[in-house]
């Protein structure tokens, strides 16, 4: 089983919220989507999620234990281009961070 370090990743996801604050200005125009950025996590424990979550309080994360554990990061701001903008960067952000990141992209 792999094993992470939830202050590591939680230091890399706390750095990526806040560099996003920068595209809470661009205007959001376009459709209504749902994009996520996500990290890839096979082998996760629950445990060292939970301690994740404790240390980003202000991040909404979901563990999808289904087909490899992936962490989910709720974009809370914006619902149309701002939101894919913020979703992409996020997700160049933890990978610069060593983390194995993407995007998943859903329309409403």
């Amino acid at each position: 089983m792999a094993q992470y370090d939830a202050a590591s990743i939680a230091k890399a996801i706390n750095k990526t919220t806040t560099s996003n604050q920068k595209y809470s200005r661009i205007g959001d125009k376009g459709p209504c989507n749902l994009d996520s950025v996500v990290i890839f996590c096979p082998g996760l424990r629950k445990s060292t999620f939970e301690a994740i979550e404790k240390l980003t309080p202000n991040v909404s994360l979901y563990l999808q234990e289904e087909r490899g554990r992936r962490i989910y990061l709720d974009v809370e701001m914006g619902q149309g281009q701002r939101r894919t903008k913020i979703v992409e960067a996020a997700c160049e952000n933890l990978r610069k961070s060593g983390l194995k990141a993407y995007v998943v992209y859903r329309q409403d």
